[in-house]
């Protein structure tokens, strides 16, 4: 995992263009942001290279907001350099938690053009799965029941291990049959896409975990926790990528891909260090991917490689550049 560090003496001053920021970082022994050393915060087994895997992403959404929060582009940047990338969109899996299939249909919806409007913006290479498209199938249904299967076998305590991956939810059979799901999903895709990597939020490594059990030999990669804006000098929890509703402890405020500029303006306005380190990381990933890399070298230097920042007007002001030249600015382009 990349451990960022200050730039020493490599002055932004000297930067006049993308070839050399790039020779920055280099002479500075930083990696490039093409790596996306900067969204990754952890593989197993460590070290392994996107490049070098066919990787799949589980992407859920949100039917209480029914709108699209920019960390969502956090797990679509992180994997941009892969062998192979497959977005797979768990629209069947609001299906197993009773979700209103209205608000299924718009929320798709919205998330299915945010996915193509991201992949021209950025120019990713990634295919877009819908779960729905094959878990009625009877392959997928052999794999579903070969997992049953094998659960029985893992007795009480793997069934206690598959209801703690949702904490926060009723620990009833919902739970259990959503990880399953879960499982033979990854199963499947191993199998109909030779997929060799999961990429993914941390909190996922409670799934993970639990793959070798029924077989499945996967690397995995982990993606920087998304913090919620708007906490202060409150301490801001981790919260879901794709889910607009959650807010963490703090009850902090999400900022949207369809906010306007003056909306997530304040919400970065009112953001403590951490949120601040996690924009920062963000908005400069997305512009490397634009190829605006002298405003991403300047907040990798002022923001995200200081051990500690001030949250003073002029980093804020940095911050919110970076997300609007990064992120909104080509949205609004586009719509």
């Amino acid at each position: 995992m990349f451990q960022g560090r200050p730039l020493g003496n490599v002055s932004k001053t000297n930067v006049t263009s993308a070839g050399q920021v790039q020779s920055s970082l280099e002479q500075a022994n930083l990696p490039s942001l093409t790596d996306s050393a900067l969204l990754i915060q952890e593989t197993v087994p460590e070290g392994a290279l996107l490049s070098q895997h066919n990787v799949h992403l589980g992407l859920g959404f949100d039917t209480k907001t029914q709108r699209v929060p920019i960390d969502v582009l956090t797990l679509l940047l992180s994997a941009r350099k892969a062998k192979s990338f497959t977005v797979l969109v768990v629209d069947e899996f609001q299906k197993i938690n009773n979700e209103n299939p209205l608000d299924i249909a718009v929320s798709l919806d919205r998330t299915m053009n945010f996915l193509q409007w991201a992949k021209q913006c950025y120019g990713l290479n990634f295919h877009t799965l819908l779960a729905s498209s094959f878990m009625h199938s009877s392959e997928y249904q052999r794999i579903l029941n070969e997992v049953k299967e094998r659960a029985k076998g893992g007795g009480e305590v793997l069934l206690e291990k598959l209801r703690k991956t949702a904490p926060n939810r009723n620990r009833q059979d919902t739970v259990v049959n959503y990880a399953l799901n879960e499982i033979a999903v990854t199963k499947f895709l191993q199998g109909a896409l030779d997929t060799s990597l999961k990429i993914g939020p941390s909190r996922e490594k409670l799934y993970d975990e639990l793959m070798p059990f029924f077989g499945i030999n996967l690397a995995f990669a982990y993606v920087i926790d998304a913090f919620p804006a708007g906490t202060g000098k409150r301490e801001a929890q981790p919260v879901v990528h794709y889910i607009g509703h959650h807010k963490g402890t703090q009850n902090g405020q999400r900022i949207f891909i369809s906010d306007h500029p003056a909306n997530a303006k304040a919400k970065v306005y009112s953001s403590g260090e951490a949120a601040l380190k996690y924009f920062a990381k963000l908005g400069a990933s997305a512009l490397e991917a634009l190829n605006k890399r002298q405003l991403a070298f300047e907040v990798l230097e002022q923001v995200v490689f200081k051990k500690q920042i001030k949250t003073s007007r002029g980093i804020k002001n940095l911050v919110f550049n970076a997300l609007v030249e990064g992120i909104f600015k080509p949205y609004q382009f586009s719509h």
